[in-house]
């Protein structure tokens, strides 16, 4: 499995509870990602950046979801400027207590 983590700030910052709100919407979105295990949507409240942590169950999953209409179309939209996009690759996990 690999992890994509993606920082970026929004173009517009919507309160919290649109916030909410459009993310409710996009979780039936993510839910149709080809390969796509879990997702995190985080935010820092001090710097007003944001992003997602996502996982995925291979490096090609990864890679289509960048080329994706979901990326380009929903995601590229609302950011400002360009997202910082990091990848790793899952060595080991801990799940309660638990080294998988």
């Amino acid at each position: 499995m690999v992890i994509l983590k993606i920082a970026f700030t929004l173009k517009d910052q919507p309160p919290d509870q649109e916030l909410r709100k459009m993310l409710a919407q996009l979780v039936e979105v993510y839910k149709r990602v080809p390969g796509l295990k879990q997702k995190y949507f985080v935010a820092d409240p001090k710097t007003g950046e944001a992003g997602g942590i996502y996982i995925f169950e291979s490096q090609e999953a990864l890679e289509e979801y960048l080329k994706s209409d979901v990326w380009k179309n929903i995601m590229l939209p609302i950011i400002k400027g360009e997202p910082k996009i990091e990848m790793f690759v899952i060595s080991a996990a801990l799940d309660a207590g638990v080294l998988l």
